[in-house]
């Protein structure tokens, strides 16, 4: 796991690694930093990665914050999500 930004505007993304040490796949996720402020919750289920986290968002100086669960498969890093504010599918 790490960001694609050190500022507010990285996502986390997960990559995956062969033997070699050379990536696999890369999955940016609709997620913003883990911190002590916008905590990540992370479950192994059979062959996905389930993480529950927060998108932050600025909008005329004012961060808001929207809850996400993501599944993503290990085998090619493709992932799912749903906003649970919004209640809809995030493509």
């Amino acid at each position: 796991m790490h960001v694609t930004r050190i500022d507010d505007a990285g996502h986390l993304a997960l990559s995956r690694l062969g033997t070699d040490l050379h990536t696999i796949w890369t999955a940016t996720l609709p997620l913003s930093d883990n911190s002590i402020s916008n905590p990540l919750q992370v479950w192994h289920v059979a062959d996905r990665v389930v993480m529950a986290g927060n998108e932050e968002s600025k909008t005329d100086g004012m961060t808001s914050r929207e809850p996400h669960i993501v599944s993503i498969s290990l085998g090619d890093g493709s992932w799912k999500a749903w906003n649970l504010v919004g209640e809809a599918a995030i493509e």
